[in-house]
Order: C-alpha cells, then sequence, then structure tokens
C-alpha cells in the first residue's frame, strides 16, 4: 500500500506536470471514485502537493464534470430477470 503512494504522487512530478495539473487530476479522479480507501489515498496526495484550501476549492469547481440531464420526468424501465418494471424519476 505505502508503495503504491509512494508512486502515486512523485512519478508524475518527475515527469514534468505541474501540481496545477496534478491538482486538477487528483480532484477529478476523486470525484469519481466510489472506494473510500481510493479516496482517502488522493487526500493523502493532494496534501503532499501542499495546495491551499482556496487552490482546491477552483480544482473541485473545475474539475466536476457534471452531465447534463433532461429535466422534469423521466420514465425509465427496469428489467429484473424475465420482468420490466416502470418507475420515474
Amino acid at each position: 500500500m505505502f508503495l503504491f503512494f509512494a508512486l502515486l504522487v512523485p512519478l508524475p512530478l518527475c515527469l514534468g506536470q505541474d501540481i496545477e495539473s496534478r491538482g486538477k487530476s487528483l480532484i477529478s479522479r476523486y470525484l469519481e471514485s466510489a472506494e473510500a480507501q481510493d479516496r482517502e489515498e488522493i487526500l493523502k496526495a493532494l496534501e503532499v502537493l501542499g495546495a491551499d484550501l482556496t487552490k482546491i476549492k477552483e480544482w473541485v469547481r473545475v474539475g466536476a464534470n457534471y452531465t447534463p440531464q433532461p429535466s422534469g420526468l423521466q420514465r425509465k424501465l427496469l428489467l429484473i430477470g424475465e420482468r420490466s418494471f416502470e418507475y420515474f424519476v
């Protein structure tokens, strides 16, 4: 686990990736991750970067790639086994 974390931060920085792009990348990964352990490691990597809260807030605003969703009532179908169920969102 430590080896993974040790490679998580320094390698991209050694390859010439600046703090700004690395921070944005980490924020995007954090927002997409569903695993608590992954999120903890990403937070540690952000801490190593030394970014302040203002910068992290900016990266969150930029990194949040939310796809537009249709508004209003949406009809959905759910297939369970061979049966189809209708529901609305």
